[in-house]
């Protein structure tokens, strides 16, 4: 069975996505990609072509690019655009300040998945080749494509899930330890015990029961 209009279920979220990433991404704006690292941040302002507008090195860290994003739009008016799109890799902790000094300026900010990037810097020129003022351009570049993606609000939601999350995998971590433990113990002082157990507990089957007392 067949669409009478030809569109798909998966064809109206795509489109409904990618008219949510062109809102944030408009033609009308400057890209400014952003290569994140400790103490150097590469800065690029491009066009949708891959056009380099201005470039420069702001040595700095990450809660200091305020600077950077206000010369990124000004170098962007200064080209006629009516303002910029600030894009980075979700990498550590630093795209989430990077994030917030671009909403305080009303700023649209987007985010591009460093395996598309790793990606695109094979295809730019065959090679592995990895620099700072490259990855900017490529971080840019894969915006002005739409092919980036939204990232989620820092909310109470978000870092209360985050923060369960975790937890659980630290209590799984310790579970697994107590068990391989007391199998250790027991290897040496009463290896009968083991004969009629399983090699190894399934992490899948680890629970309250476990992480509270592993067993013998």
């Amino acid at each position: 069975m067949t669409n009478a209009n030809g569109v798909s279920r998966g064809d109206r979220n795509r489109n409904a996505r990618l008219a949510r990433l062109r809102e944030l991404v408009p033609l009308e704006n400057a890209i400014v990609g952003i290569d994140l690292a400790d103490k150097k941040q590469m800065v690029v302002v491009t066009d949708h072509d891959s056009k380099v507008l201005a470039r420069r090195t702001f040595r700095c860290r990450a809660w200091d690019l305020g600077v950077a994003l206000d010369w990124a739009a000004e170098r962007a008016e200064a080209k006629g655009f009516a303002g910029v799109t600030v894009s980075c890799e979700p990498t550590g902790h630093r795209w989430r300040v990077l994030g917030q000094l671009a909403a305080d300026r009303s700023m649209p900010f987007v985010c591009v998945q460093p395996m598309q990037t790793s990606w695109a810097r094979r295809s730019e020129d065959l090679t592995f080749d990895k620099t700072d003022d490259k990855d900017a351009i490529l971080i840019a570049r894969l915006t002005a494509q739409l092919r980036c993606y939204v990232p989620e609000p820092v909310e109470e939601t978000w870092g209360r899930l985050r923060h369960l999350g975790s937890r659980r995998e630290r209590l799984i971590v310790e579970a697994v330890a107590q068990v391989q433990q007391m199998r250790d113990l027991l290897e040496c002082v009463w290896p009968a015990a083991l004969q009629d157990r399983p090699a190894a507990v399934p992490i899948a089957h680890l629970g309250r029961h476990d992480v509270g007392d592993p067993g013998p």
